[in-house]
């Protein structure tokens, strides 16, 4: 059996031409536990990683951080961008943390990673 090189490159670029981005929500915002919003954002993020959507969050509110839990507790993934420069966060809701050093600058980069934005309070 051969083995055509050109014919092997053009199956594997056709494969990740047809792989899709899975698409990201920003989850932004406030609310204190026990309020009605600080319940839907748990439901939010539940809800998006049912939908294999990637939740963005920086899980620093209770709101948000509700939201995190909620999305990893339902086998979802979680990115959070977190306004200091340390690497080395603990017990921090997320499926991959990053640290930007920017302080609320990173409110850009927040807006920037979700196809679209829920905010909650």
């Amino acid at each position: 059996m051969s083995h055509d090189p050109q014919s092997t490159s053009v199956a594997a670029s056709a494969a990740v031409s047809n792989t899709r981005r899975a698409r990201q929500v920003c989850v932004l915002g406030s609310a204190e536990p026990g309020s009605a919003a600080y319940e839907l954002a748990g439901a939010a993020g539940e809800l998006l990683a049912k939908r294999r959507i990637t939740v963005v969050s920086r899980c620093g509110s209770p709101a948000t951080r509700v939201a995190a839990e909620r999305a990893l507790a339902a086998g979802g993934v979680v990115v959070s961008i977190v306004p200091s420069d340390d690497i080395g966060l603990e017990n921090w809701p997320c499926t991959v943390l990053i640290p930007c050093g920017m302080g609320d600058a990173r409110n850009l980069l927040m807006a920037l990673a979700g196809d679209a934005c829920i905010v909650i309070g």
